[in-house]
């Protein structure tokens, strides 16, 4: 699995580490992990954030002759997308779709 987070900043999503102010860490990877890293920021209330998880999709049946005619580089993923708001307190507070 895979998990980014994605910051409002006008009209565009920016990846988190991107940000000026933006202080990135790797942090030690446990047993199946590839990376971590931990991206802390300052942000100011009500700023909206998104959490985009994705994962490998579930694999698909396909006949010897799908599979030879058709070239797959990367398996397929399901990603699922959360959004999120700044509080006044500073905690994150889901976002209610519209």
């Amino acid at each position: 699995m895979k998990v980014a987070w994605l910051v409002r900043r006008g009209d565009a999503w920016v990846h988190a580490a991107e940000l000026p102010g933006a202080v990135v860490e790797r942090l030690e990877a446990g047993p199946g992990t590839v990376w971590r890293s931990r991206i802390e920021l300052t942000l100011e209330p009500r700023t909206r954030l998104m959490r985009v998880e994705s994962r490998p999709a579930l694999a698909e049946r396909r006949s010897a002759f799908d599979y030879l005619a058709r070239e797959v580089r990367q398996p397929r993923r399901r990603v699922h997308r959360t959004t999120y708001r700044v509080g006044r307190r500073g905690e994150l507070e889901r976002d209610e779709p519209a």
